[in-house]
């Protein structure tokens, strides 16, 4: 029996392509033809540059020589109209062409929710009203044979990753919530403003992470039972709790990020640091945040967005310590962006939150090792296996290995606090 598992839809942000590895400059040179003969034409076929430009030269970013992700290129356009130069640095993503890892990474409907995002839920909902949290637009197709994305090159505008990849800082932490309660407060304004407009483009999102087998309850269960021996036994009520409640396997996941009115908002639905870049000031501080990816967007809770983020990326003590400042923080931004549309209070939020966090948990659970073990090299999961599909005894030593004994402390730690701050009942 062959079982696919939820680590695989995220990893290949993070983890080299390792099937494309004999092959690998024959098939970059093949995203550069697509690039060539594709993507330039569509900019031009569609004028999204202007009347009468002709596109006199292309130059590939050399970043992309480093990528793990042989599937996104940086590249320049040289522009000409009449006398005039222009010079467009952009970033494309596009489709993996391998129909295996298109199929295992459910990469279709992400790439349709993400070209969706950009031609219309973010016109709808941000016609003008706050600088956008996103990067601009420039050009996108779904078509079978070549789906991608083209956007503006963030680092053109002093944009860049955070150089931590697992916990990072209450500066990074609060500027992105401020940021996140923008984001959301659009939501709001839309259901206000236009609510028959509104609640049919939200309908229109498709499931990219819930699909039709269950491997991301197969992910959480080994990646949980991995490190239950390792709890202390004043837990074992709370573990069989939390094993009966998830047994329901795919409806329990579905359950949780089932909208419910009037929460509900325009989700990232992948919101963590990988997720985000930054811009600093001279002495190191992010004074700036924009969000990228938007394959995984959903109408949902906030709290979706919001336990992901602070359960994978804050520290359990650092949590404990911030929670209460950090949805202040995140409720201050929400209240604030637009002062008379009606959004959540600060104790629906901090309600809401205590109710559905386990969304955040959950996912943390089994993603965090796959990211300690890209900061530490232990155990690192084969992605080859991964995407061929492999048995599912092989699977689940995979997925009970990497990251090894430091990812597995990591673990135990959330699962711990987790435990004793939101207890199952």
């Amino acid at each position: 029996m062959k079982i696919i598992s939820s680590v695989q839809i995220v990893l290949y942000k993070y983890i080299s392509f390792s099937c494309y590895c004999a092959c690998c400059h024959s098939y970059k040179m093949s995203r550069f033809n697509d690039i060539k003969l594709a993507v330039i034409s569509d900019l031009l076929k569609k004028k999204v540059f202007g009347d009468e430009i002709e596109c006199v030269g292309c130059e590939f970013d050399s970043s992309t020589e480093d990528l793990r992700n042989t599937d996104m290129v940086f590249f320049s356009l040289n522009l000409r109209k009449g006398n005039e130069s222009l010079i467009k640095k952009l970033v494309v993503k596009f489709e993996p062409k391998d129909a295996n890892v298109r199929r295992v990474m459910l990469t279709t409907p992400q790439y349709f929710n993400e070209l969706y995002a950009y031609l219309e839920i973010f016109p709808l909902v941000n016609d003008g009203k706050i600088e956008p949290a996103y990067p601009e637009f420039v050009v996108g197709s779904n078509a079978p044979e070549l789906s991608y994305v083209v956007m503006e090159d963030l680092k053109e505008s002093g944009y860049r990753m955070c150089k931590d990849l697992l916990y990072t800082d209450v500066d990074h932490v609060k500027l992105s919530l401020v940021e996140l309660g923008r984001f959301h407060a659009l939501s709001y304004a839309a259901k206000e403003e236009k609510p028959a407009e509104f609640f049919r483009a939200v309908s229109k999102f498709k499931e990219a992470h819930y699909g039709e087998n269950e491997r991301v309850y197969h992910s959480v269960r080994v990646a949980f039972d991995r490190v239950v021996t390792r709890l202390p036994s004043k837990y074992s009520d709370q573990v069989e709790r939390f094993v009966k409640l998830i047994e329901s396997k795919n409806r329990f996941f579905l359950e949780i990020v089932k909208p419910e009115e009037p929460m509900c908002v325009v989700c990232h639905g992948d919101f963590y640091l990988q997720n985000m870049m930054y811009r600093y000031s001279e002495g190191g501080r992010p004074i700036g945040v924009k969000f990228i990816d938007y394959a995984m967007m959903r109408y949902a809770s906030p709290v979706i967005d919001l336990s992901f983020f602070l359960f994978m990326n804050f520290s359990p003590k650092d949590r404990d310590r911030h929670l209460d400042e950090l949805l202040e923080v995140y409720h201050d931004s929400l209240s604030s962006t637009f002062p008379h549309v009606t959004v959540p209070s600060l104790d629906d939020v901090k309600e809401e939150f205590r109710r559905k966090c386990i969304y955040g948990f959950l996912h943390t659970v089994y993603f965090l090792p796959v990211i300690s073990a890209v900061v530490t090299g232990d155990c690192p999961l084969d992605f080859q296996n991964m995407c061929d599909g492999v048995l599912a005894e092989k699977l689940n030593e995979i997925l009970r290995t990497v990251g090894g004994d430091k990812a597995a402390e990591e673990v135990t730690e959330v699962v711990e606090d987790f435990f004793d701050h939101f207890p199952i009942g």
